[in-house]
């Protein structure tokens, strides 16, 4: 038996379920392999093994086994996935709750192409916090219609063009299938009630000459609130989930207050000006070094479920305990079906296409309302300021009662046609048209800053003639800020109160005002921004391969091919939006951007006997206007050194254009910033962060260097490794809203209240930034036992990161493997991950068990801090009913992280690294499927 025939029937064998770094993985007999296109190139080969570059796949079994239920769990097993934004938190992923993404070697979220066979998906409407555009992996197929998932681990803009930076992931689906095949699915965490419930199905039909399939899935999670399950990490009291502004909140009080308690009065006197250790109010006014404005907690600090009251009550700051109203999983369901057919017209065409359609709809939990972004003055004369002076209110409108969700739509087409077939003496064709659209919408609920402020003077309320009514009369409403309005009606505590003022012909005139705040009232100023995102894409394809000439025993193979795509991405939001009238959330205009691009490319395999093979390729792409055009190329050479030692290298370069939300979009966040101008207060405090496109940015460039083996030590053992590198250079970043402040806290750029208090900073995007990566993937499979009744499979399997070396303009040089990256454009990035797979089958019984392990990192968020290594446990057993009782039933159960591990802590808002660990501890899941 030959090496490569050897090889295939070993790996077919031991599956390893943990993409091993594999040269050779199709589960067929070499003497029966038909020749294919595989992921990498054009021309037809009979194996993975015969390309030069490295390349990994799972097939639908493997899938099967590590216990996945959606993509994305996929994806977080990968060794060489890093940073990938699968578990979506508020703090950082403000709006693409409900999708997934991928990150291969850590270039970022848009640096990974996802190809779905073999053709481009659109791209989500979701953006990242950073400004970068992905396809959400999430709304490509259903999970049952998967037949493999191939991955090329080096840049291919050679033949795929833009956003093959990191490589390339590609699903199969199983077009081919015949008969009818069903699944069920549930998932339950053991700690708290979160549940992950699927249904899937899948059915096709076919002849000689005819094909077809469908698919369906529904899929169903509910939520694991923090209030569930409170992560230690985010009770740090600094970094963690604890906001200064709460309802009730604390005040300022420029002026000695008048309308305080006696013993509070007395109290609030002494402090006025110091005699002690405590500079008071006049020291303050006077300029005595480290006097600060006294700040007194609302007298009814306590009466809020989430508050924190200061312990030198009344003095010091009410705070707000948000993390309870937040989501670690957030709420979700997915409707998603696929169909395909093909039809042989001729012996030279056959007509194909695709269609694949997913609805997600999910929610995530905020707090009661945002929090008020810059001190908020109160007259005297509001009726319910008990101070009897002045004040300036550190809070939000709303901070007890249900979490406001904000809700996550996103609606997924794509619709391909196609023809292809042969062609004269061994040439074959493929031509294409897909069209792909995703709409996206995004609901969160804010204050409106004219409708808020008309409240707080009596002039609130859906009824209310603003510009003739009179405050608390009528239709026209007091909002009460004070935690008096929380105490209405409980014993002792008024829920009305009489106030003096005068009608419109300007008489006296006593009002009965609610304490309490109207649900009414605070429905008309706390509203919706709504954001419709629209991406669209178009794609022509035409692709023909072949064999050129003979060149010995062998054959020089070629391929070549054109590409058009129409792109399309824009934004409309709401008219309170549009008009920056949202209190926290601020606001975002319209913007639309359409652009075309073309290319074109050729590949050429040459063999040089049997023992070595130089694959060449180059691709031209033209965007037009000022991200111009791009030249890449790539190279591999492929050496069968005897019959057990396969050596591979390549080099090309890859480009990522700019995308169109980066070149023409406008993005407003929030984010935890510290002023730095002298007078203001340094401490961390959300603030609005608006970055706008730029117009002018130009492609992010990669030179890419890989260099591998695959080596069949014995007959039962495999080993696969491969170096990478990847040197990215203009990479497009969004500038650092804290390192502008840094730089110079009086930057035009920043927006100032007329005291100087922050408000806003203004950023854009700019090609300022390189990073330097390189590493080594390890695998190892063993067949330890095989015969007719049994086998035995091990695998293990490993990255390790030499270096992930980051330039970034405000942070300066960075050594960034082992490192969080929080502070920088770089992603968490652990220098190893090692996965480990057991596998044993006997009759009916199949039982597989992994082992996982992410190292543990520096945290530089907070100086001097780490964040813990990290190992769990899965296990799985599997029975096929005999056939004598239900043929074609199968039985599943699992367990996943079965020591029920929590994530390392991190002090910071969650707790933990969303970017690399689950939040949810051990899961357990059963499943039944059911194929005739």
């Amino acid at each position: 038996m030959s090496f490569k025939s050897t090889l295939l029937a070993t790996t077919a064998v031991a599956v390893s379920l943990s993409f091993a770094p594999s040269a050779g993985v199709l589960a067929q007999d070499s003497e029966e392999l038909e020749e294919v296109v595989v992921i990498g190139s054009y021309i037809k080969r009979q194996a993975q093994i015969d390309t030069a570059s490295p390349i990994s796949v799972l097939g639908g079994e493997d899938i099967n086994a590590i216990g996945a239920k959606t993509i994305a769990d996929i994806t977080q097993t990968l060794t060489i996935n890093t940073g990938a934004q699968n578990n979506p938190d508020a703090f950082t992923q403000n709006f693409s709750t409900g999708t997934s993404n991928m990150n291969l070697r850590g270039l970022g979220v848009s640096s990974t192409l996802v190809l779905l066979n073999g053709k481009r998906q659109v791209v989500s409407g979701a953006p990242t916090d950073a400004g970068l555009l992905f396809v959400d992996t999430s709304s490509l197929i259903p999970m049952i219609a998967i037949e493999q998932v191939e991955i090329l681990k080096d840049g291919a803009a050679a033949l795929y063009g833009t956003d093959a930076v990191a490589g390339v992931v590609n699903f199969k689906t199983r077009n081919n299938f015949e008969g009818f095949e069903m699944s069920a699915d549930m998932q339950s965490s053991t700690e708290v009630d979160q549940d992950d419930y699927r249904i899937q199905a899948i059915a096709g039909a076919g002849n000689d000459k005819t094909s077809v399939m469908a698919a369906f899935s529904y899929f169903d999670r509910s939520a694991m609130t923090t209030a569930e399950k409170r992560l230690p990490g985010s009770l740090d009291p600094v970094l963690g989930d604890f906001s200064n502004a709460g309802m009730p909140g604390t005040f300022l009080t420029p002026t000695l207050p008048v309308g305080l308690p006696a013993a509070l009065q007395g109290a609030w006197t002494a402090v006025l000006d110091s005699a002690g250790a405590v500079p008071g109010l006049a020291d303050y006014f006077e300029g005595v070094p480290g006097a600060t404005l006294p700040a007194i907690s609302d007298l009814y600090c306590s009466a809020g479920e989430n508050s924190v009251v200061p312990s030198t009550f009344p003095f010091g700051l009410c705070r707000l305990d948000f993390g309870t109203f937040f989501n670690l999983v957030p709420e979700e369901s997915r409707y998603q079906g696929y169909a395909s057919f093909s039809h042989e017209v001729s012996d030279a065409a056959e007509i194909y296409g695709e269609f694949g359609y997913a609805r997600t709809r999910a929610s995530r939990g905020n707090t009661p309302s945002f929090p008020i972004t810059t001190p908020l003055g109160i007259s005297a004369d509001q009726p319910h300021n008990y101070f009897g002076a002045d004040v300036l209110m550190i809070g939000r409108p709303v901070g007890q009662g249900n979490p406001s969700n904000s809700s996550h739509a996103s609606d997924t087409l794509r619709a391909q046609i196609g023809v292809r077939g042969d062609v004269l003496d061994g040439w074959n064709y493929d031509f294409s048209y897909t069209r792909a659209i995703n709409d996206y919408e995004l609901q969160a609920k804010d204050t409106l800053v004219d409708r808020f402020n008309n409240a707080l003077v009596g002039l609130g309320g859906a009824g209310c003639d603003t510009l003739n009514g009179l405050p608390g009369q009528g239709a026209c409403q007091f909002f009460n800020p004070f935690g008096s309005s929380l105490t209405a009606g409980a014993p002792g505590f008024p829920t009305h109160m009489d106030w003096d003022t005068t009608d419109a012909a300007g008489d006296p005139v006593t009002v009965s005002l609610p304490v309490f705040n109207n649900q009414g009232l605070i429905d008309h100023f706390f509203v919706p921004l709504v954001a419709n995102v629209k991406s669209r894409m178009t794609a022509v394809d035409f692709v023909m391969a072949g064999d050129l000439f003979d060149m010995g025993d062998n054959t020089v193979g070629a391929a070549f091919g054109a590409q058009y795509r129409r792109e399309h991405f824009g934004a409309d939001y709401n008219d309170h939006a549009n008009n920056d009238n949202f209190l926290f959330l601020v606001g975002n205009p319209d913007y639309s951007q359409t652009r075309n691009v073309k290319a074109i490319f050729g590949e050429v395999a040459i063999p040089f006997g049997d023992y070595m093979e130089v694959q060449g390729a180059i691709r031209y792409t033209d965007y037009g206007g000022v991200v111009g055009d791009s030249l890449d190329p790539k190279i591999a050479l492929l050496s069968r050194l005897s019959d057990d030692i396969v050596l591979r290298a390549s080099y090309s370069t890859s480009f990522r254009a700019p995308s169109a939300y980066q070149q023409n979009g406008t993005q407003t966040s929030l984010q935890q910033l510290s002023d730095k101008l002298a007078g203001q207060s340094s401490g961390g405090q959300f603030r609005a962060v608006r970055t706008v496109g730029n117009p002018n940015l130009k492609p992010e460039q990669s030179n890419t260097i890989t260099a591998g083996m695959t080596w069949r030590v014995t007959e039962q053992i495999e080993v696969n490794a491969d170096y990478w590198f990847f040197d990215f250079s203009n990479v497009i970043i969004q500038e650092n809203a804290q390192a502008i402040i840094n730089a110079d806290p009086s930057d035009t750029r920043i927006d100032r209240t007329a005291t100087g208090a922050l408000l806003q900073v203004n950023s854009g995007y700019a090609n300022a930034a390189s990073l330097k990566t390189s590493g080594l993937d390890v695998g190892i499979n063993t067949t330890l036992h095989s015969d007719a009744d049994s086998s035995l499979v091990m695998g293990v399997e490993g990255t390790y990161i030499i270096n992930y070396d980051l330039i970034d303009p405000q942070a300066g040089a960075v050594s960034g493997v082992g490192n969080r990256n929080f502070t920088n454009f770089g992603t968490s990035t652990p220098q190893l991950r090692i996965n480990g797979h057991l596998g044993y089958n006997f009759g009916r019984h199949t039982v597989n068990m992994f082992a996982r392990y992410i190292d543990g990192y520096d945290n530089d968020q907070s100086a001097g801090t780490t964040v813990g290594s990290f190992t769990s446990l899965d296990a799985q057993y599997s029975l096929e009913m005999p056939a004598e009782m239900v043929a074609g039933m199968v039985f599943t159960l699992g367990v996943i992280n079965a020591l029920d591990t929590d994530p390392p802590m991190i002090a910071t808002n969650g707790g933990y690294d969303s970017k690399i660990h689950d939040p949810r501890g051990r899961m357990i899941y059963a499943r039944v499927s059911q194929r005739f």
